[in-house]
C-alpha cells in the first residue's frame, strides 16, 4: 500500500483532521494525582477543547510519569493545510484556553497548543508577516539594491503596499500556503518590472 493511499485510508475513516492532530501541551505547577486540584483542572481543559467548534474529538489529559505535564490530543474536523485549522489554532490559543483555565490552578500562560500542524502554521504566518513583506518591500520601493529608485521612502511605500495585500488575504481567507505564494509571486513580478524601468531608462 502506497503512502498516498494510506492518507486517503485515514482520510475517509476518520476525517481529514486525523492526518495533522494538534498537541496542547501542560505544564502543571505540583505534580498531579488522581484526585487533585490540576487533575480537574486537566480535565475541564480537555473537556472544553473537545466542545470548540472545529475539534473532532480531544483525548484525555496524558501526564507524563512524575506528573508535571501532561499532553491533550485535539483531532480538528479539516485538514493540516486546511484555514479552518489554522483559525483553530488561534481560537484554542486566544479564547478556549484562556477562558477554560481561568481562576484555575493552571494558568494559560502554562498551556501550549504545539505539534507539526502548529508549528507549520506558525512558521508559515511568520515568514508572512516578516521575511516576504521585507524583502518585497525592498524590491518594490527600488532600493539601491535595484538601481537605487525610491531610498527608504520607497522601500516603506513598498512595506504599506504589501501590508494591504497580506490583509486584504486575510480578509479573503485564503491558504496560508497560497498566501505565501502569492507574495512571492509580488516579489518577481516587482523586480521584473524594476529590471524593465532601469533598462528603458538607460536606453
Amino acid at each position: 500500500m502506497t503512502q498516498r493511499k494510506a492518507y486517503d485510508l485515514m482520510v475517509d475513516a476518520f476525517g481529514p483532521g486525523v492526518n495533522g492532530p494538534l498537541l496542547v501541551a501542560v505544564a502543571l505547577p505540583q505534580p498531579t494525582s488522581s484526585d487533585g486540584a490540576e487533575q480537574t483542572a486537566l480535565t475541564s481543559l480537555a473537556t472544553a477543547i473537545g466542545q470548540t467548534p472545529g475539534v473532532k474529538s480531544a483525548s484525555a489529559p496524558i501526564p507524563n510519569s512524575n506528573g508535571t505535564a501532561a499532553i491533550i490530543e485535539v483531532t480538528p474536523t479539516t485538514g493540516p493545510t486546511q484555514p479552518a485549522t489554522a483559525d483553530l489554532v488561534r481560537t484554542l490559543r486566544n479564547d478556549t484556553i484562556p477562558k477554560a483555565t481561568a481562576n484555575g490552578p493552571v494558568p494559560a500562560s502554562d498551556v501550549a497548543v504545539g505539534g507539526t500542524t502548529a508549528v507549520s502554521i506558525d512558521l508559515t504566518e511568520l515568514i508572512q508577516s516578516r521575511l516576504l513583506p521585507f524583502i518585497a518591500g525592498v524590491i518594490i520601493g527600488g532600493t539601491s539594491l535595484l538601481g537605487g529608485r525610491g531610498s527608504i521612502i520607497g522601500t516603506l511605500l513598498g512595506s504599506i503596499l504589501l501590508g494591504i495585500l497580506s490583509n486584504a488575504f486575510i480578509l479573503l481567507r485564503l491558504n496560508p500556503e497560497i498566501q505565501v505564494v502569492s507574495l512571492g509571486l509580488v516579489i518577481v513580478l516587482a523586480a521584473l518590472v524594476d529590471q524593465w524601468r532601469m533598462r528603458r531608462s538607460g536606453s
